[in-house]
């Protein structure tokens, strides 16, 4: 969701991000439901052109296939969407659109939607339009083939994400004033950084300004995990002391000089 919420920033007072929306009660989910608020306004960037007001999309993970059947599912997932709503058209079938995103070119779902009588536009690197299976208006987003220039945010998922791409994330990220907008680059330059954790560590070694930006970039977490990690340390020396001493977790806290205000949080823990 960090990604597309950063690839649809320009537009995002019109739309609405349902993460991992809940399809029925057996819990089937989503990935991401992005809702067009108004039929008026045009998306700004190029992967919501295709978009009406209710666009299902789901992502695929580097080593997950993607064939017709996926696509299928994911179609039935639109379907059920349109089935499940509150009252009679609250969801026109001519306002749905299906979106799947994954890093490499599918060529075997595009052979079958072929054979199938259907057919692939390249509408633009990295994305495609499949015509003439299903109702709903279906893309393809292709993300190592995305325009490197327009798609930082989608790029740097990949496993194999390349060096100029971080730095251009990195660069734009740190241009972000809104708190949602660094909230969404934070969770993708984590899930980057996991999935190629020795490209950043060259890139820091190399690059100071860019380890620095880094740094920048994801500063309120840094201090999120140094106070989590200061909490676990103090909750230690509690159990210590109590022990050693055989005395209350308020009389260990005492000790410690832990705070009045946060003997409540630590007693929580303990």
């Amino acid at each position: 969701m960090g990604a597309m919420g950063l690839e649809l920033r320009a537009n995002k007072s019109d739309l609405e991000f349902d993460e991992f929306h809940t399809l029925s009660r057996e819990a089937l989910e989503i990935d991401l439901l992005i809702i067009k608020k108004s039929d008026n306004r045009v998306l700004q960037n190029e992967i919501g052109a295709i978009f009406r007001q209710f666009n299902v999309t789901e992502y695929k993970s580097p080593g997950d296939d993607m064939n017709l059947s996926n696509y299928v599912k994911t179609v039935g997932y639109a379907c059920i969407l349109k089935g499940t709503e509150g009252h009679v058209d609250d969801i026109p079938l001519s306002e749905l659109t299906v979106t799947l995103v994954r890093e490499n070119y599918p060529d075997a779902l595009f052979k079958a939607v072929k054979r199938e009588g259907g057919s692939v536009e390249k509408k633009a690197d990295g994305i495609y339009y499949i015509h003439g299976l299903f109702v709903f208006p279906t893309q393809v987003l292709v993300t190592r083939k995305l325009d490197s220039k327009l798609h930082p945010s989608l790029r740097i998922l990949s496993r194999k994400a390349e060096k100029k791409d971080i730095e251009a994330f990195i660069q734009m990220a740190n241009t972000f004033t809104d708190s949602e907008d660094r909230q969404n680059a934070n969770r993708v330059l984590r899930i980057s950084i996991n999935a190629n954790a020795e490209v950043y560590d060259n890139l820091k070694r190399r690059n100071s300004s860019m380890s620095d930006a880094i740094r920048h970039l994801l500063r309120d977490e840094i201090k999120e995990e140094r106070a989590d990690a200061e909490k676990k340390l103090s909750i230690f020396h509690v159990h210590n002391i109590m022990d050693s001493f055989n005395i209350s977790a308020k009389q260990a806290m005492d000790v410690l000089k832990i705070p009045a205000a946060k003997q409540a949080e630590y007693a929580a823990l303990l």
